[in-house]
């Protein structure tokens, strides 16, 4: 089953379109024809969305729904350990036709260090690397305050996939 086909699935189950207001505000470009069932224009806009590149606001109002579904891939991890407490930010991807969509989630004692709201980075050439380059800098930037903390500390950071 194609990821597009997936998301529809997902959607319609989990009943995350419930009328024609959640299209109009999701999806303001799109034009729909108001005689067909909810369902069917559902499937549409979402079609239409993710060929079109218009599914970021979607995935935004939705993220806690689809955070652990087949469409978002977590690409990498970040455990900043100082005991007892332990930190992780999670970046994740998910995407359209022609875009890739970044955003982080973290918990623990020092999540709020990381702007999680929004995308952390939208990109029309697909390129992990330089994502996860930034996104792991960021990292080493919070765990050693922008170069206040020693350097022996800096083996309380790991980074996972």
């Amino acid at each position: 089953m194609s990821q597009i086909e997936i998301l529809k699935n997902f959607i319609l189950k989990e009943n995350l379109i419930k009328d024609i207001s959640d299209i109009d505000f999701l999806f303001p470009s799109f034009e729909y024809d108001s005689s067909k069932s909810l369902e069917e224009i559902t499937n549409s806009v979402i079609e239409w969305g993710f060929n079109n590149d218009e599914l970021e606001d979607f995935y935004s109002e939705h993220w806690d729904e689809l955070l652990h579904t087949d469409n978002l891939f977590l690409i990498q991890g970040c455990k900043i350990k100082e005991s007892p407490y332990v930190t992780t930010f999670d970046l994740y991807r998910y995407n359209s036709k022609n875009k890739y969509y970044y955003r982080v989630e973290s918990s623990g004692i020092y999540e709020d260090s990381f702007e999680t709201s929004g995308c952390y980075t939208i990109l029309g050439n697909q390129d992990d690397d330089l994502v996860i380059k930034n996104f792991r800098n960021d990292c080493i930037d919070i765990h050693n305050c922008s170069g206040e903390v020693a350097e022996e500390f800096l083996d309380n950071i790991e980074f996972y996939n």
